[in-house]
């Protein structure tokens, strides 16, 4: 899974906690807990990539 797929799953979540926001609070405070949790994944993955893509391919290995 991309960083960037992270994000989006995060803005989801975000989204729907905002509209349950005046309906449940519980769940409320677990999706904002669940969008936190994919926004640090976002971001240990977006650093995850942007390492894989400053290393420097081997010839014959068929990476990068």
């Amino acid at each position: 899974m991309t960083s960037e797929r992270f994000y989006h799953l995060s803005e989801m979540i975000f989204e729907a906690a905002d509209y349950l926001g005046s309906h449940d609070r519980d769940a409320t405070e677990h999706l904002h807990e669940t969008g936190e949790l994919l926004m640090a994944l976002a971001e240990q993955e977006a650093a995850l990539e942007q390492d894989a893509a400053e290393q420097p391919a081997l010839p014959g290995l068929g990476l990068g």
